[in-house]
């Protein structure tokens, strides 16, 4: 085993090279430009300085969705809990809410035509690839009684 002696920074690209990543984009500026830096110089590797932070994560999105074999996006409303859910009624588990979100989740099958079984499903890991979360808004109690009527009839329209 050979040592070599890295930064902080390099390390991160080291480790992400001895993973498996093979493509890596950046924007100057610290970490990313001493990791990326250093990326560039591993064998096998695709590294490309981005003009700004949005185009750097378009790539690099573009890049984690590359092995995907049927990739799907599906919209999701996400939260986050702030107590166990103290009840089984809409109203009980939106008092233990904290804040809601819109959010995507992209999701993948490697069944053809995504037909499969339930068993087959667990045994493949389940298709969950990716998940993007908006916004957080947090949730007013005074909110609850108007959000725990409409959440039956809630409809996400893309």
């Amino acid at each position: 085993m050979t040592r070599i002696l890295l930064s902080g920074n390099e390390a991160i690209a080291q480790g992400a090279w001895e993973a498996g990543a093979r493509a890596g984009v950046g924007y100057p500026g610290t970490p990313s430009t001493e990791t990326l830096e250093r990326f560039a110089t591993l064998p096998g590797v695709y590294a490309e300085w981005a003009p700004n932070e949005k185009v750097a994560l378009e790539v690099a999105a573009g890049v984690s969705l590359a092995g995907m074999r049927s990739p799907r996006i599906e919209p999701e409303i996400v939260f986050k809990l702030n107590k166990a859910i103290p009840g089984e009624t809409p109203g009980a588990a939106l008092e233990a809410v904290e804040w809601l979100a819109l959010g995507f989740e992209i999701v993948d099958c490697v069944f053809p035509d995504w037909k499969f079984q339930p068993a087959d499903f667990v045994a493949s890991f389940g298709l969950h690839a990716a998940l993007i979360v908006g916004k957080p808004v947090r949730i007013e109690p005074d909110t609850l009684p108007t959000l725990a009527e409409q959440l039956p009839t809630f409809k996400l329209v893309c």
